[in-house]
């Protein structure tokens, strides 16, 4: 089983604190993955002179240790959407990706009350 992270997802948990790890305690053996279009987001964050700059600064060191799977040309919304019965789960905060996701029947995480990650 993977667990696919959005950009906003990624970025969250470095904001707020909260330790990807706990992605784990919902899916055991789960292993972290991203698409090409969500290393392209933080790159482009990172280059900025802001906190999200450097929060997306932090967050490319993380991007070296999960899987980036080959994805299709698209907005990463849109693709992260059609990969998500491949991955079985997406990690991300954007209200409007989650339903779209969880319409198709499948799980999604999320940070909650800027606190812990909850399941849908």
């Amino acid at each position: 089983m993977r667990v696919l992270m959005d950009t906003n997802f990624i970025m969250d948990c470095f904001r707020y604190r909260v330790d990807m790890a706990a992605v784990f305690d919902f899916f055991p053996g789960a292993r972290l993955a991203t698409i090409p279009q969500v290393v392209s987001e933080l790159r482009m964050l990172a280059s900025r002179k802001s906190t999200h700059g450097r929060y997306a600064k932090v967050a490319m060191s993380l991007i070296d240790g999960i899987e980036i799977l080959e994805a299709a040309q698209g907005k990463a919304d849109d693709v992260l959407v059609d990969m998500a019965s491949k991955a079985n789960v997406v990690a991300t905060n954007d209200e409007v990706l989650r339903k779209r996701i969880t319409k198709r029947g499948l799980k999604t995480i999320y940070l909650r009350a800027k606190k812990q990650l909850a399941v849908s």
